[in-house]
């Protein structure tokens, strides 16, 4: 009976990864030392279907990263084989931490964010072009690991 039910609760897990919004996505490495405003993270991400996206900004920083909140400026191309399209600079404010300070989000070594950034209509084969840079208010930043862009489809 044991061996049923674990059999069937891996086909269910199996049936709802299958079911789930395809997710395209690229996270780069920063230097968690000593980030730049103008060392820039480019990405690039390709879609494989049409319609309209979810795009999210992705965030890991150490645990000792000093902030509650984090400014995090980025411009967007679009582009295929026939056109490209410039979407111009957005910079936003991503919260970290609670009213208590800690961060809120936990990991082993890093605590990981996804931050909502709005949506976008694409073709198959188009090419998201993003370029993220830090905005806060000092030249350097400590503490954050990685950053990147993620577009999940919600529709054709």
């Amino acid at each position: 009976m044991k061996h049923i039910v674990s059999a069937l609760s891996v086909l269910s897990l199996l049936l709802a990864i299958s079911a789930c919004a395809p997710v395209n996505g690229n996270m780069k490495c920063v230097d968690s030392d000593c980030w730049l405003r103008n060392d820039s993270i480019h990405l690039s991400i390709t879609t494989l279907d049409s319609g309209s996206f979810a795009r999210m900004m992705a965030v890991r920083v150490l645990h000792t990263y000093p902030m509650q909140e984090i400014w995090l400026g980025f411009r967007e191309t679009i582009r295929n084989d026939s056109c490209r399209t410039e979407k111009g600079i957005r910079k936003m404010r991503f919260r970290l931490a609670g009213a208590d300070g800690q961060l809120s989000e936990r990991g082993l070594n890093y605590a990981e964010y996804t931050f909502p950034v709005d949506t976008i209509k694409m073709s198959t084969r188009d090419t998201l072009d993003v370029t993220i840079f830090h905005y806060m208010p000092t030249d350097t930043i400590k503490g954050v690991s990685e950053v990147g862009w993620i577009i999940e489809k919600i529709d054709n």
